[in-house]
């Protein structure tokens, strides 16, 4: 997953997290979401489905990667989509999109 990999590499240069930013095992190409993230302890772990066209690719990488950045902020790892993640969010989606 190339395009994946790129993305990750810019972000983790323009936007560092708390943790390291690793490219987990894909999800089955029929599940219903398009990604996960977690926290294993001593990284994040973002999971894409396989077969996302490069503009769903996109999304779940800037979705998760705002929680992994959020988490960090707030040091917790919490799933809701509130103020935090939000900003986030914008900035993330800014530096991957600006950079296309």
């Amino acid at each position: 997953m190339p395009k994946a990999i790129e993305a990750l590499d810019i972000l983790r240069k323009r936007l560092p997290t708390a943790f390291p930013v690793r490219l987990g095992k894909p999800l089955p190409k029929d599940c219903e979401d398009y990604s996960t993230a977690k926290f294993s302890g001593a990284s994040y772990i973002l999971r894409l489905r396989p077969n996302l066209s490069e503009g769903e690719l996109q999304d779940a990488i800037v979705h998760e990667y705002a929680h992994f950045r959020s988490w960090g902020l707030l040091q917790a790892q919490t799933y809701d989509h509130g103020p935090h993640w939000g900003i986030e969010y914008a900035l993330v989606y800014c530096e991957l999109i600006g950079s296309s």
